[in-house]
């Protein structure tokens, strides 16, 4: 038998090294587990240093025999549990035959007085909102809402996902005029693996930032664009004017990556990755992506767990949701990301890239080794440690 335990530790509890007894029973047997847990005199910022964005499907739940506010209780629940990981969740739903995207990150109505109270948990980095279901006045009224709470700064649009040809990306200039005529500094994201397909820059990526300037805030780009190859994570941020963000996703069989063609430690340099290369988002499509949950099916055009990283209590004898070990490395690789910030503002980015270079050096060289990982962990608390 094999478990995985996350330990969570009160921001008031003492420093010490503390020992628990974790008992698990099966039907013929009961273990006896001695813990020892070493709490030090450190902690993690609780709004998170990087905004990691990750979606959620809000229809692939199990809803059998519940209500309407049952089911927004249900999707709460995943919310919550992807804020307790370092992750600002968004609901994710794509327009029928579109690339078109309407993200939200309440899972209730806009204008459900819940949602602003909601939004304003300081563990979200940045909050979706939503445009396309809305009318002109109820965008306005929300804007109007958005930024009388405090929140309009934290707010990205993400309207239109991967557009790959100059009609759509004049279809995001139209989202984005109607968006910024209510409030002109409100953020549009948009991501892009390629350049456009046709015209006069085709296959050129870099024109991306060319062709939306003005119209996006946030430019996400594919990591299958970056080629592992540092030079355009540079190349990308020299293309950026004033007020303009560079973010970047994985998806499908990228590695460092999240589906299961990744390695343990694969999943935990994602985060490495973006430390070094310096952007300042990270995007995961979606952490629910089935083809159905009754019976829980994945989506067989995708490589194996792309899309899948938080799992249906119910089809595993529990009502909770099950998190899968990738999610359980990936924050390892979130908890380096923001120690990594810590150390750098004590000693330094040269000794904090000189720190992590003996873990991750680009995105196709990095170690093997566990114990590695966990010797750049006990130096990162050590030199943070008040």
């Amino acid at each position: 038998m094999r478990a995985w335990l996350t330990f969570k530790v009160k921001s008031e509890a003492e420093a010490k090294r503390h020992k628990e007894i974790i008992r698990f029973k099966t039907d013929d047997k009961e273990y006896a587990v001695a813990i020892s847990i070493n709490v030090v005199n450190a902690s993690l910022p609780e709004t998170p240093s990087i905004a990691s964005v990750f979606g959620i499907n809000p229809q692939n739940f199990i809803f059998t025999g519940l209500s309407e506010e049952q089911k927004i209780e249900k999707r709460k629940a995943a919310s919550d549990l992807l804020l307790e990981y370092r992750i600002s969740p968004y609901f994710s739903t794509w327009l029928s035959g579109t690339m078109k995207t309407e993200c939200f990150s309440s899972p209730y109505a806009w204008n459900d007085d819940r949602t602003w109270e909601y939004l304003a948990d300081k563990r979200f980095n940045r909050i979706a909102l939503p445009s396309h279901g809305l009318s002109d006045g109820e965008l306005e009224m929300m804007l109007n809402k958005a930024r009388k709470t405090g929140l309009l700064n934290k707010a990205f649009f993400y309207v239109w996902d991967e557009p790959t040809k100059t009609d759509e990306y004049e279809q995001i200039k139209t989202l984005s005029d109607r968006i910024h005529r209510y409030a002109p500094e409100a953020k549009v994201l948009t991501t892009f693996y390629c350049g456009p397909t046709d015209g006069e820059h085709k296959d050129d990526l870099f024109a991306v930032f060319d062709i939306l300037n003005g119209a996006t805030s946030i430019y996400c780009t594919g990591v299958w664009a970056l080629q592992d190859n540092e030079n355009r994570s540079e190349q990308c941020k020299a293309k950026l004017k004033s007020g303009q963000e560079w973010w970047s996703y994985v998806c499908m069989s990228n590695t460092p990556g999240l589906a299961s063609n990744s390695t343990a430690i694969g999943n935990r340099a994602t985060m490495w990755r973006n430390y070094k290369e310096q952007n300042s988002g990270f995007l995961y499509w979606v952490v629910n992506g089935f083809a159905s949950v009754y019976p829980l099916r994945p989506r067989p055009e995708l490589p194996e767990g792309d899309g899948i990283l938080i799992y249906p209590g119910e089809s595993f004898g529990t009502n909770k949701i099950c998190t899968s070990v990738r999610l359980e490395r990936w924050r390892d690789g979130a908890e380096d990301y923001d120690m990594l910030v810590l150390y750098e503002k004590k000693l330094g980015r040269s000794a904090a890239l000189s720190l992590l270079n003996n873990v991750y050096k680009s995105p196709s060289n990095y170690t093997d080794q566990s114990k590695y990982a966990l010797a750049l962990r006990k130096n990162l608390i050590e030199n943070i440690t008040e």
